[in-house]
């Protein structure tokens, strides 16, 4: 559900891919050519985290962006209600439409449940766990996942010819300006 909150934007995306969001918000900003909200489920909590394609000149501007967001959904969660229920309508239709749109998704779906959680859930099922999720669960999933975990600043990465040169002028958030948005909580 934090992953359908956050969302996803990229040019020529189609509708089940691009709900209204946070990534959305960023390329209407015309801050990146394309964003994506990111889940890699295994044990305990994966990896979780925003990646998107910028120009150079606006990274330092989405990173900000990026650790201001996790630091408002820790700090106060969900705007709205209806915020939250187009989110789990956007993570049903998107598990229903990716376990069984072909009997080759399908396989993957069980398989993946099956290596990183070690049990198999019917998509019932867990249409049910995310109908169950509330404004608190997203607020506290948000800061267990995104902040607090070992304590640590959130990580990013940035590649590209023109990135030492902006580092070097200080145009690249630092590790430190990161810490700074977090510890604001």
């Amino acid at each position: 559900v934090l992953q359908s909150l956050l969302g996803s934007a990229s040019t020529g995306a189609s509708e089940v891919e691009q709900p209204a969001g946070f990534c959305a918000q960023l390329q209407l900003r015309g801050l990146v050519r394309a964003a994506r909200a990111l889940w890699l489920p295994y044990n305990p909590h994966g990896i979780f985290g925003v990646y998107y394609e910028a120009p150079a000149s606006a990274t330092a501007a989405v990173c900000r962006a990026v650790a201001q967001e996790f630091a408002r959904l820790a700090r106060s969660g969900v705007r709205h209600e209806h915020e939250l229920a187009l989110a789990k309508q956007h993570a049903k239709r998107q598990l229903v439409l990716g376990t069984t749109s072909t009997t080759a998704a399908m396989c993957d779906d069980l398989g993946r449940q099956c290596l990183l959680q070690g049990s198999v859930k019917e998509a019932g099922q867990l249409c049910a766990e995310i109908d169950a999720v509330g404004c608190a669960d997203v607020q506290r999933l948000a800061w267990e996942a995104l902040l607090a975990r070992g304590r640590q600043p959130l990580k990013y990465a940035v590649i590209g010819t023109e990135m030492k040169k902006l580092h070097a002028q200080g145009k690249v958030p630092t590790e430190q300006d990161i810490k700074r948005i977090c510890d604001g909580l």
